[in-house]
């Protein structure tokens, strides 16, 4: 059997911080509509332990992600802090958290709460471990998201499930994995709130008695359906709904067979096509017409890379959790759908759970068709969450797949 530990925790920070996400808004937060929470699921096989810790949060960055790792581990013998998988849900309507997001001001003092709460949920969930079974069970949804880009393009239907189970057949917690932008409520929404991803894990967690946390997928281009702006009711059943589709496919559920577990990493290259003037920079700081968050952006740029042109790479880390035939697959930002579709159809044989926004918050990994089209991904985006020179390639985007793949292989 399984070693296996699950713990949930209330993260909500206090009404008046500045959420993320809406570069739009103009206004602090002025009330909650449900608590945000981070959920630690803990397993091990005598020889190793792994974590996946799901936050209701828009994303971490690395060095949020670095603090949390070391403050768990230093509390908790034997677990290794490169085999701690943090991710988000990417919520639009929580906190301001990650180092490198502009647009709104971010409480110091609650983000350093934040890591401390984060790891020391990982801490309780390790604490609870127990011989434990894990089972599997995945299908098809329609109606609840759509491809934003495009809407006869490609959209990601697949919900996954996995249900930790005690000695006693009892349900000590679960993943769910499904895929959208958790952005149903819109930038005129002052309420905190883990928007329907925060309802789907509220509803379950009630109905098992037991902590549930869940892994967004390859969400790039995906949002959920319909937009709800201020309408909390639509959040509400939205996410209702998603929570009863998940409490059906555990009728089918599949017991994962005793196997290895194996955490596997690799720094993959980021590159971000030619290089550009430094003047090019240099204009855009001084650009008055900009919006401030790219004033800022344009000078971090400076301040980070030397030389003229400015060029340079970066480094990101995909992580992929074997636990027995079940790949947890972490991706440091939002791929696109297409990427997850053909992660999963090049592991048959294996149960993927894709998890983006895993271990930092680098932005779009969008595919070489996207980077023909252009948009907001592929155009803009990066000014927003990061200090990089330009968005990312689509050369980007195929190493970071085929390392996932490769990993996941072994």
């Amino acid at each position: 059997m399984w070693q296996i530990g699950c713990a949930r925790t209330d993260i909500t920070p206090p009404v008046g911080i500045w959420q993320a996400g809406f570069g739009a808004r103009t206004s602090p937060s002025t009330g909650v509509h449900i608590p945000l929470h981070t959920t630690a699921f803990v397993i091990g096989d005598g020889t190793r332990t792994a974590v996946v810790c799901t936050n209701d949060l828009v994303g971490l960055s690395r060095p949020e992600i670095e603090r949390i790792r070391a403050l768990a581990a230093e509390r908790c013998d034997g677990l290794d802090p490169g085999d701690i998988l943090v991710c988000c849900t990417h919520t639009h309507s929580g906190p301001a958290v990650s180092t490198y997001l502009r647009g709104q001001p971010k409480d110091l003092g609650y983000i350093e709460w934040l890591c401390g709460a984060i790891a020391h949920t990982i801490v309780e969930a390790v604490g609870g471990m127990q011989p434990a079974t894990l089972h599997r069970a995945e299908g098809r949804v329609e109606g609840f998201n759509h491809n934003r880009r495009d809407e006869s393009g490609y959209c990601e239907k697949r919900l996954a499930w996995l249900e930790a189970r005690d000695a006693d057949g009892g349900v000590i917690g679960g993943i769910v994995n499904f895929t959208a932008h958790p952005t149903m409520l819109t930038g005129q929404n002052l309420l905190l709130s883990g928007d329907y991803a925060g309802v789907l894990t509220q509803e379950l967690s009630r109905e098992l008695d037991a902590p549930v946390g869940m892994l967004n997928g390859c969400h790039g281009n995906i949002n959920a359906f319909p937009r709800a702006h201020t309408d909390l009711g639509i959040v509400e059943d939205h996410g209702r709904r998603l929570a009863a589709e998940v409490l059906r496919l555990r009728d089918g559920l599949v017991e994962v067979p005793d196997g290895d577990l194996d955490v596997r990493t690799r720094m993959v290259e980021l590159t971000f096509g030619p290089p550009q003037p430094r003047a090019l920079y240099e204009e855009i700081a001084a650009d008055t017409e900009q919006p401030g968050y790219v004033n800022d952006w344009a000078r971090d740029v400076l301040a980070r890379y030397q030389g003229d042109p400015v060029d340079g790479s970066e480094q990101g880390e995909v992580m992929v959790i074997r636990i027995g035939d079940v790949a947890v697959i972490g991706i440091p930002g939002h791929a696109f759908a297409e990427v997850g579709r053909d992660i999963v159809a090049a592991l048959p044989g294996l149960f993927v759970l894709n998890a983006n926004h895993a271990n930092d918050y680098l932005g779009y990994f969008g595919t070489r068709e996207a980077h023909a089209e252009g948009g907001y991904e592929i155009e803009f985006a990066y000014r927003f969450n990061s200090s990089f020179r330009w968005a990312m390639d689509a050369d980007t985007t195929e190493r970071i797949q085929q390392a996932c793949i490769d990993l996941a292989r072994g």
